[in-house]
């Protein structure tokens, strides 16, 4: 707790939960943790991301926690307690392994080249992944927040999204 050439002193306290922003409007949001985290109780689910070899459907698998080192969606159940825009998950020290999924992301805010696709909610659309805008100077890039996931684009692929859909079926094609 000495100030360093900057004047700043430093404080490290170990800490039990790690907040994640949420935006209610979309009722979903990505993480990318360092760390595993409990569920709290019911109020959310987590999910993995598995795309088809086409390109053209994403499978969410829902886990029982938010695996360390692991990009997953996180869904808020009725009775999740918002504060200040923040939910609060616990961290777990157990480790899961095996746990697969073909979200990314990064533990700080960082520029992303690859075409990609975000977690979304435009007005008049279903929540999902949408390509994500380019908006680094010469427009070849994209700013993925720390802490958030992102969907890199399947080789495969050209949709413009990928929506949620919960067990509806809306045709066969």
């Amino acid at each position: 707790n000495t100030p360093n050439q900057a004047g700043y002193n430093w404080t490290l306290e170990e800490v039990e939960w790690l907040p994640v922003p949420v935006n209610t409007e979309v009722g979903y949001a990505t993480i990318y943790s360092p760390v595993e985290l409990a569920l709290s109780y019911g109020r959310f689910k987590a999910y993995t991301a598995t795309i088809n070899e086409a390109g053209t459907a994403i499978t969410l698998t829902e886990q029982s926690v938010v695996p360390a080192n692991t990009g997953v969606v996180l869904e808020y159940q009725e009775g999740a307690t918002i504060e200040n825009g923040y939910v609060f998950l616990q961290i777990k020290e157990t480790t899961l392994t095996d746990v697969k999924s073909e979200l990314r992301g990064t533990f700080a805010d960082s520029y992303v080249a690859d075409d990609a696709y975000i977690l979304a909610k435009p007005e008049g659309y279903a929540a999902g992944f949408y390509k994500a805008k380019k908006n680094y100077e010469d427009g070849t890039k994209f700013l993925n927040n720390g802490f958030k996931a992102y969907l890199p684009k399947p080789a495969s692929s050209e949709a413009r999204f990928y929506v949620f859909d919960f067990g509806t079926e809306t045709g066969i094609e």
